[in-house]
């Protein structure tokens, strides 16, 4: 069973796709605190990443650039209500990012792309 890591500050995003994915058949682990999620990335091991690119205490950009420096290809889903220079200038293997709303189901879909890639 794929293992996704969910990191983002809004509760009841959070809840909704981590129920989403677990129908889907994915074990989800989702935190609102990035430390914790960021702490959990480093004592698990993940199949994807889904994070918020703007968070409180440690940016989406901090912790996309730990993940990557340890594998460049691991797989990142970023979420954000903004578009971001930083998304737009710096592409990374393996990286999405959705526009915030999004489509729940293009949400999944796009899950599902980037653990067969």
């Amino acid at each position: 069973m794929k293992k996704i890591l969910v990191i983002d500050d809004e509760a009841s995003l959070i809840k909704l796709l981590k129920r989403v994915l677990e129908k889907k058949g994915y074990s989800v682990a989702a935190y609102t605190d990035e430390r914790a999620g960021l702490a959990a990335f480093n004592k698990e091991q993940y199949d994807l990443l889904a994070v918020d690119f703007n968070l409180r205490s440690i940016s989406g950009e901090q912790i996309i650039c730990e993940v990557k420096s340890k594998d460049p290809s691991f797989p990142v889903l970023i979420m954000s209500g903004k578009t971001n220079d930083f998304v737009e200038k710096k592409a990374y293997e393996n990286t999405y990012f959705m526009l915030k709303p999004f489509s729940i189901t293009e949400f999944a879909e796009r899950v599902k792309v980037l653990l067969e890639s």
